[in-house]
């Protein structure tokens, strides 16, 4: 879809690999309309410029260089490790090689569970809470700088488990998410300090 912005009434457009050229498509009669669409298919990759004139004799204007691309980008989650303290890293990556890429989704589940949406960014890497024992499954797609967007895959990029007790011992304190208990963790209240001891 090409469109332009004016008063006249009497509008021609062209669209070449050149600037002002026409052999894409030749000067072509618009009427007062500020616009038209393409029905043929142009390659992906190739670069093509709109030219626009009021009038059969007027000046012609030429739009900047459009690069066609209709190919989606491609991502995957990194490699994680197979198992995990509480709180992890997860980080993903991507590549396009036309428009670039805009932004990314990742989603993720527990077992026996369907995915849920967790980022939509330009960023590359988002710290995640789990649950002891638990184990999870991520997945991710991308979305280039003209819109296409990458299928989600019919499986998973990767996936980790929290570690369990039996790995690290974790307790649950007010205004805390967890602690965990190493070999010498001291817990600080108003009455009095209790020191817990654990397999880190």
């Amino acid at each position: 879809v090409g469109n332009w912005s004016g008063t006249g009434e009497d509008y021609y457009y062209c669209v070449g690999n050149t600037a002002g050229s026409v052999n894409i498509i030749p000067w072509t009669y618009a009427g007062d309309s500020t616009h038209f669409s393409v029905s043929s298919v142009l390659p992906d990759g190739s670069e093509y410029f709109i030219s626009v004139k009021s009038g059969e004799n007027g000046t012609a204007i030429s739009s900047d260089g459009c690069t066609v691309d209709r190919t989606p980008a491609s991502s995957s989650v990194k490699a994680l490790p197979d198992s995990v303290d509480i709180n992890f890293t997860v980080s993903w990556e991507g590549t396009d090689n036309l428009s670039g890429i805009k932004e990314y989704k990742v989603q993720y589940k527990k077992e026996d569970s369907l995915f849920v949406e967790w980022q939509t960014t330009s960023d590359t890497s988002a710290s995640f809470t789990g649950i002891p024992g638990t184990k999870y499954y991520f997945r991710s797609i991308a979305i280039d700088n003209a819109g296409n967007e990458e299928a989600w895959p019919d499986g998973v990029d990767d996936s980790t488990r929290v570690k369990t007790q039996s790995d690290s011992i974790y307790i649950l304190v007010p205004n805390v998410a967890y602690l965990k208990i190493t070999d010498s963790t001291q817990v600080n209240t108003k009455k009095d300090t209790t020191t817990l001891k654990g397999k880190a």
